[in-house]
C-alpha cells in the first residue's frame, strides 16, 4: 500500500495517531484497531504528561531550585518541559480525532 508525508494532517479518523518530539503522525488502520481502547491508551498517556508538566513547572517555580541546580540542569528541566508540553498538544488533537469519542481538552 502506498503512503504519503504531508505537512498537515488531514481525515485521521479510525487511524492510529501519535507524537515524536515535534513529528505527528497518523497510520490509517479502518477497522484494525479498537478506537476505544486506542482512546484509552491516549487519555493514559496525556494524565502521565501532565503529571510530568506540573512536577516540572513547580520545580522550575521553586526559588530554592533556580538557586541551586547547576545552569545546564536548569536548562534540561525546560527543555523536557517544552518537549512534554509539544507531546502534550500532539496528543490531544490526535485522541480527539478518534472514531466518534468527545473531543479531549
Amino acid at each position: 500500500k502506498n503512503f504519503a508525508i504531508e505537512k498537515q494532517l488531514t481525515d485521521t479518523k479510525n487511524s492510529a495517531n501519535g507524537v515524536v518530539g515535534n513529528i505527528q503522525f497518523c497510520l490509517p488502520l479502518g477497522e484494525l484497531i479498537d478506537i476505544a481502547k486506542e482512546k484509552q491508551r491516549m487519555l493514559n498517556e496525556i494524565q502521565n504528561l501532565e503529571k510530568n508538566i506540573n512536577g516540572i513547572s513547580k520545580r522550575l517555580e521553586n526559588e530554592h531550585f533556580l538557586k541551586k541546580a547547576p545552569e545546564d540542569v536548569v536548562g534540561k528541566e525546560r527543555e523536557r518541559l517544552e518537549g512534554f508540553e509539544t507531546k502534550l498538544q500532539g496528543l490531544k488533537q490526535a485522541a480527539s480525532t478518534l472514531g466518534d469519542c468527545p473531543e479531549v481538552s
